[in-house]
């Protein structure tokens, strides 16, 4: 059947198979319903990626963008009549690609679309650069990086507590909140990093929304 293909399980979502074959389709909706009880209303689906030869049926050219990018161009088609939004996504989507083509379209500054996801264990961050010295050569783009795993033991003085909703339910949380907008949570014996490129949002917001993102997630499979 065209479009099949082996689709390694990416998804924090442990009840899916490591492997398995089938259509990747894509889709984005919008999140309604109360702290309680939590829908997602999809917008937007399509398929996403071995799409090649369906394309080529009726087009001379397939599409070039990776489903991470297509995601994120589905995200602003969605937001479009409402001028902004803000995008729940796994932390399979947070890379260079998807920064880089949410940057280029909310250039415009028609539609304002922000992220918020989880990061990766091995995840890094970079200081800011020190001030140019004087001399030939470029200056730095870059400062020092941090580990931001190692926060949790270099910082740990420094974490606030606070009351959040969590699968319903009003639970303790410690967490570190970045000038960056990284926040370091404890939760139980938990240890995640979270991040929102929407600079104006608090610690508990942004804890509380990736935990409708994946309890939405494991609904949308079962």
């Amino acid at each position: 059947m065209p479009g099949v293909k082996k689709l390694h399980q990416e998804s924090e979502n442990s009840s899916k198979a490591e492997n398995i074959f089938g259509h990747l389709f894509g889709a984005v909706g919008i999140l309604m319903g109360t702290p309680q009880k939590w829908f997602c209303l999809p917008l937007l689906m399509n398929l996403q990626d071995g799409v090649k030869t369906i394309f080529n049926w009726r087009e001379p050219s397939e599409r070039q963008d990776s489903h991470v990018v297509q995601m994120i161009e589905q995200g602003f088609a969605a937001a479009r009549p409402l001028g902004k939004a803000l995008l729940l996504l796994d932390r399979y989507f947070l890379s260079v690609p998807t920064l880089a083509r949410m940057n280029e379209l909310n250039a415009p500054r028609v539609t304002r679309v922000h992220i918020v996801s989880k990061v990766k264990s091995n995840a890094v961050a970079y200081e800011h650069p020190s001030e140019k010295k004087k001399g030939r050569g470029c200056p730095r783009k870059k400062g020092a990086t941090v580990k931001l795993k190692t926060l949790f033991q270099s910082r740990a003085a420094e974490f606030q507590t606070a009351q959040v909703t969590i699968y319903g339910k009003e639970e303790t949380v410690q967490y570190l909140y970045h000038e960056l907008r990284f926040v370091l949570v404890r939760f139980d014996d938990q240890l995640s990093i979270l991040v929102s490129t929407d600079l104006t949002l608090a610690a508990p917001d942004i804890i509380c929304l990736y935990d409708i993102a994946s309890r939405s997630n494991a609904l949308s499979v079962k």
